[in-house]
């Protein structure tokens, strides 16, 4: 049996020494929920991103497993996870906050990556856009409507060939002066470069804003995109997926 948390219960300051930014940052900004087993299994979640902390619990785990990213810094979560069938693993790349370096070589990457195609800030139009397509889907992060995006402070950018979405990157998380970066480009016109220009403009518009855009990279393509326009690279780690 598990119980729900408020997210300021000093019982999840056991995520305090964790160094993935999603959960300090999300932690921080209250945003997402939290649940405890009574074996001492604690559990975070901001979307389907799931964070698992203190005793291994299966009953810690929602019943009804939809897709889910689960992660945990603790060992005996790991050799649980590794060990379930229902669960696939992969790499995550984490990246460190971007600097004045980073900021720079945007800079560098707007100058160098001159496409035919024009770069909007997200409205309305294609916010909604973004959810007909599974490519685009996770652009609109965790927000229901375009309202919602703009009233927590979320910001993206999206490509259009003529009338067609080919590309976008947005905020999957807002947290305090922070965000969560979510990057996707059609199947049909990656390698382009268009990656690299929303990304360039998107680190450069947080900065002017105060923000910090995170980035926590789900495979190594975006990976390759964080490294080129300069986020400092901190290693890879393990996450599964459901199945």
């Amino acid at each position: 049996m598990a119980h729900n948390l408020e997210l300021s219960d000093e019982r999840l300051t056991i995520f305090q020494s964790w160094s993935k930014n999603m959960v300090r940052y999300g932690l921080q900004a209250k945003i997402g929920r939290a649940w405890m087993s009574e074996k001492g299994g604690v559990a975070y979640q901001i979307g389907y991103f799931l964070f698992l902390a203190g005793e291994v619990d299966c009953e810690l785990l929602p019943l009804n497993l939809e897709y889910l990213i689960l992660i945990s810094e603790q060992e005996n979560w790991q050799n649980y996870l590794s060990k379930q069938e229902s669960f696939t693993p992969f790499t995550r790349y984490a990246f460190d906050v971007p600097n004045e370096a980073t900021f720079i070589e945007c800079q560098n990457q707007l100058a160098l990556h001159s496409t035919p195609y024009e770069c909007k800030a997200m409205n309305a139009k294609s916010f909604n856009e973004c959810g007909k397509n599974e490519w685009s889907r996770d652009l609109r992060g965790i927000f229901h409507s375009f309202s919602s995006y703009r009233e927590q402070g979320a910001i993206g950018f999206v490509i259009y060939h003529g009338k067609q979405l080919i590309a976008g990157i947005s905020s999957a998380f807002v947290y305090h002066n922070a965000l969560e970066v979510e990057i996707a480009v059609h199947p049909d016109y990656q390698c382009r470069g268009l990656a690299k220009k929303l990304a360039a403009k998107m680190v450069i518009s947080c900065f002017e804003k105060g923000i910090v855009p995170l980035w926590d990279a789900h495979n190594i393509a975006s990976a390759k995109v964080a490294i080129a326009v300069g986020y400092p690279f901190l290693g890879t780690y393990s996450a599964y997926e459901t199945t």
